[in-house]
Order: C-alpha cells, then sequence, then structure tokens
C-alpha cells in the first residue's frame, strides 16, 4: 500500500484537484442512503473514512442531527474539507488527518462510510479494515455502508481506450491474477511519471465470503456508481453497468 500517498497527491495534480470541488448533487444522492436509517429526531454519528476531500463528508454533515467525524490521509485534501466546514458553517464536522488503521476511538458511531476507496490492500487488509469497522460500530443498532469496485467494471474497464484530458493521460488495466482494478495517470508535457493505483474488485457473493471472521453480515445490497459517469443509485437496479455497489453491514 506504499503508493497511496504518491498516487492521490499526484492524481489531485494532474486531474486539476478532483477532490477540491464543492458539495455537489451527485455527493448528496450517495449520501441520501443515510436518511433512510437515520431517525432525524435523534442525533447520530457517524465516521467517514478515507474522506478525500470532504464532500462526502460535508454532504452528511448538512443532514439533520448528525455528527460527522472525517478521516483522511492527505493534508491538503484535509485542508479542503476544512475549506467546505468552515463555507458551510458545518460545526458538527470533526476532520482527522490520519492512516484510519492506527486510530481509535473512545466512542462507537452509529454509521461508518467508507466510499469509492475499499480494496487498497491484499484481501487480509480488507479483513482488518472491516474488524476495525465491527468494533467502531455500535453493537446493536450500528451500520457500515462500504461502497465497493465490481469485477466486472475491472474486466471491462481494461477494454477501454486511454482518457485524454488535454495534456493528462488515464488509462485503466485489469490484473487478471488478482481480480483487481489498476487506474494509471500521467502528464505528456511534465513529469511524465505515472502513478498508479490498484484496488481489489469483488462480486457481491465474494465480498460476503471476505465477511467471514470480521463480526459484520450483509443487509444487502445495490448498484451504486453506473458507468458513463452517471449515479444510478438511487434511480433503480442497474447491475449490469455499475462501476460499484454499496454494501450496508452490520453486527451478526
Amino acid at each position: 500500500m506504499d503508493w497511496v500517498k504518491e498516487f492521490y497527491r499526484k492524481q489531485n495534480q494532474l486531474s486539476k484537484e478532483c477532490y477540491s470541488s464543492e458539495v455537489e448533487d451527485y455527493h448528496k444522492d450517495k449520501v441520501s442512503i443515510i436518511s433512510k436509517y437515520h431517525d432525524s429526531n435523534k442525533r447520530i454519528r457517524i465516521l467517514d473514512l478515507g474522506s478525500g476531500g470532504g464532500q462526502h463528508a460535508a454532504a452528511m454533515a448538512m443532514l439533520d442531527n448528525t455528527e460527522v467525524v472525517a478521516v483522511e490521509l492527505l493534508e491538503e485534501l484535509c485542508s479542503h474539507t476544512k475549506d467546505l466546514k468552515q463555507k458551510h458553517h458545518l460545526n458538527n464536522l470533526t476532520i482527522i488527518c490520519e492512516d484510519f488503521y492506527r486510530l481509535q476511538f473512545k466512542q462507537e458511531f452509529d454509521i461508518v462510510t467508507y466510499y469509492d476507496g475499499f480494496g487498497i490492500g491484499d484481501d487480509e487488509d480488507q479483513r482488518k479494515l472491516l474488524k476495525l469497522i465491527s468494533s467502531w460500530l455500535k453493537p446493536e443498532s450500528g451500520r457500515a455502508f462500504i461502497e465497493v469496485y465490481t469485477s466486472w467494471f475491472a474486466l471491462s474497464s481494461s477494454l477501454r481506450p486511454v482518457d485524454i484530458f488535454r495534456d493528462v493521460r488515464r488509462q485503466y488495466s485489469y490484473d487478471f491474477a488478482n481480480n483487481r482494478l489498476e487506474d494509471s495517470w500521467w502528464s505528456e508535457t511534465k513529469d511524465n511519471k505515472r502513478v498508479t493505483q490498484t484496488l481489489r474488485s469483488y462480486t457481491p457473493p465474494d465480498f460476503r465470503l471476505l465477511l467471514e471472521g470480521t463480526g459484520l453480515k450483509e443487509e444487502f445490497s445495490i448498484p451504486c456508481m453506473a458507468q458513463a459517469d452517471e449515479w444510478c443509485y438511487p434511480k433503480g437496479d442497474c447491475w449490469c453497468k455499475a462501476i460499484t455497489f454499496m454494501s450496508s453491514l452490520s453486527h451478526l
């Protein structure tokens, strides 16, 4: 997992700061699942892992009666989250700039979320994280929402042409031996060193097998992000086009 910091920092630079956007409607759409399992008359604590530029965390903090803790590794992305907090007057949003594998919390959370990042490392790394999530959740009512990349998108991505954004290039590939999506970025005119992220992808049945021994079970899964940059959640059942799926987890 040594590539993580370098990749996300470089990706943010090459994409003209893709993690530095405002809170958009699609961020609000994705976190709207929280509202379905949250009584707005009751205050809940939410932990957002790998929060990036903080758009999802801010969108959850905009919901009624929420207290959100956003955890992100890169300082520049935490800085943008702080900007969103100040701009939208989100006093219920706390930002922690740290590796979430190293964190301990005195209070348990009602909800833990992980958007667009699960799959870093191997299966044992995923199980380690899932066990941590289990320990962070309230034992009776706690629920986690984990966004997972689909194996069929990872496979089909290797057939895509190189994406061109001015002088920047982006190329997807597929690691057949390990069922991993590979996403490479580089510049044609500046430092042309490639940076690549590699994420373990899953089918829903394989993801359920991953849960064994973690103390968690899957309540349901739904297609989330669809190809052609359309957000199919919560519009309907479009598994065949799903880039990712959202898995809802609770304690055994």
